[in-house]
């Protein structure tokens, strides 16, 4: 079988968890960078505490690696939503730890500015998300510029069609070669 039951290496082992690290960055950088710095301080603080915050993501990443994902597959970026909350407390507790000892006026502004690069990429996404839908816009093009009855050649390496009766069934009408 193709998922799960492929050997394993402790090289694809460190591969998935350098995949999922470049994902965060890419995605949450002030959470991930306020996460580490927050197991640092764990470190100094309670060597328990340390340990117990290690828990969840490596088992819930090695259970990904050595439950779904075959030896060469990249990661599923949705996978790590459930390592967000996760790491969300330990940024906290990080800048809890470094402005505690601040005075107000210069907290609040330390938290401001630490929090506007996530609200302006929020701000973004909401731009992007009040444009019209690419997948709308590409259905249109296709429906003024390409003549009736046209095969169109898809990349669906990138795709996970769910391969229910109805859609194998109504791939087959579109073209019996595709199958």
């Amino acid at each position: 079988s193709e998922y799960g039951t492929t050997s394993k290496s402790l090289a694809g082992y460190l591969r998935i968890f350098t995949a999922y690290f470049k994902t965060l960055l890419f995605l949450e950088p002030i959470i991930l960078i306020f996460s580490l710095l927050g197991v640092i301080i764990l470190w100094f603080k309670s060597k328990k505490m340390f340990f117990i915050s290690l828990f969840w993501p490596i088992f819930y990443i090695s259970s990904l690696y050595f439950f779904f994902y075959p030896e060469f597959y990249k990661p599923i970026t949705y996978y790590i939503i459930l390592i967000i909350p996760w790491l969300a407390i330990l940024a906290g507790f990080a800048i809890y730890s470094l402005t505690s000892k601040l005075s107000n006026p210069i907290k609040t502004i330390t938290i401001l500015l630490l929090l506007m690069y996530p609200f302006l990429t929020a701000v973004s996404y909401c731009n992007l998300l009040s444009q019209k839908d690419t997948r709308i816009l590409a259905k249109e093009w296709v429906e003024e510029n390409i003549p009736s009855g046209t095969k169109i050649l898809s990349n669906w390496s990138y795709i996970n069609p769910i391969p229910t009766k109805e859609a194998i069934l109504f791939q087959k009408s579109l073209d019996e070669n595709s199958l």
